[in-house]
């Protein structure tokens, strides 16, 4: 199991991937580590991305697992810089290019999101000993990246609503419920629930004119509207009451805190409640960012296939 060390030092090399590049006019005084199409990866480029990770780990005893794990996050550097290398030719290939404009509002996104002003977002680029014209350069390639995987990824990624059924009930069981459409009556002191009742089946007076002339509960004067009311939040008293009950049927005589009253179900629906339908969206990413996972792995490969990479 990875322990936390490792993904802190995942974290450090995510951060300064976003503030760390490399002029272009910068000697190389190390070796080639790999060429990708004849585009290489240098060793000083790999030991630049990783410093602030060894920088926070000096003067400390290394473990030989930290030592391992060291290792497996400068392999995974790399292999980053192999993708990002085969992306960029891909994108070259398709022509796809990036507007100042755009770059502009990547970059405003970009402070936005880390709540940057502009003094700080300048001292954030000298901290990390790059210049704007960098930033804009690793902005522009990002982009170019996110705009071939959209095309060539995202949009083969489809997740049906018969696979996040199926997953729900896996994960929760059944997640369909009843919602009722309900009206009420409840009748002053005195009044008879079971005498209206006869009145209303027999159809000398309908709900609705009952409600709006006799009820003193809530609804009264719009026909004794109770609304939508999910089935498993009502009492038991009322899914006994309307358990039987189909489209425009009316209930047997209820007491309701002592007040005589009938219910009317005026329609039924199967539905999702707002709880399940979060879980319903939670499960939807999770199966559309595990198809995109499938499907990028498939495609990083294929480029993989046609390309020549060759490591020193």
């Amino acid at each position: 199991m990875k322990t936390v060390f490792y993904w802190i030092v995942i974290a450090l090399i995510i951060c300064s991937s976003s503030q760390t590049a490399l002029a272009q006019n910068r000697e190389v005084v190390d070796r080639i580590i790999a060429t990708v199409n004849g585009e290489i990866i240098t060793q000083f480029e790999v030991d630049a991305a990783i410093r602030p990770v060894l920088k926070r780990l000096e003067g400390k005893a290394i473990t030989p697992e930290q030592r391992e794990q060291l290792k497996k996050l400068r392999d995974d550097v790399i292999e980053r810089d192999v993708q990002h290398i085969l992306l960029k030719q891909e994108a070259d290939n398709y022509g796809i290019t990036v507007t100042e404009d755009a770059v502009a509002e990547a970059i405003k996104d970009f402070k936005q999101r880390n709540k940057l002003d502009d003094d700080q977002f300048e001292a954030q680029l000298k901290g990390a000993d790059l210049t704007l014209e960098e930033f804009k350069k690793r902005m522009r390639d990002d982009i170019r990246r996110n705009q071939l995987l959209a095309h060539m990824v995202r949009q083969k990624v489809v997740v049906t609503a018969d696979e996040i059924d199926a997953e729900m009930t896996k994960r929760f069981g059944s997640v369909k419920e009843r919602f009722l459409t309900l009206r009420i009556i409840l009748l002053p002191p005195g009044q008879s629930a079971a005498d209206l009742r006869e009145r209303i089946e027999d159809g000398d007076i309908s709900f609705s004119e009952a409600a709006d002339t006799l009820s003193v509960g809530p609804g009264a004067g719009s026909g004794g509207d109770f609304g939508e009311v999910a089935w498993g939040d009502l009492s038991p008293q009322w899914r006994e009451a309307l358990r039987n009950l189909e489209a425009n049927g009316v209930s047997q005589p209820q007491d309701f805190d002592g007040k005589s009253g009938l219910l009317q179900l005026v329609s039924s629906r199967e539905g999702v409640s707002d709880d399940a339908q979060k879980k319903r969206d939670e499960i939807a990413e999770d199966l559309r960012n595990k198809k995109l996972e499938k499907v990028f792995e498939e495609y990083m490969k294929s480029l993989r296939d046609k390309a020549v990479i060759v490591f020193k």
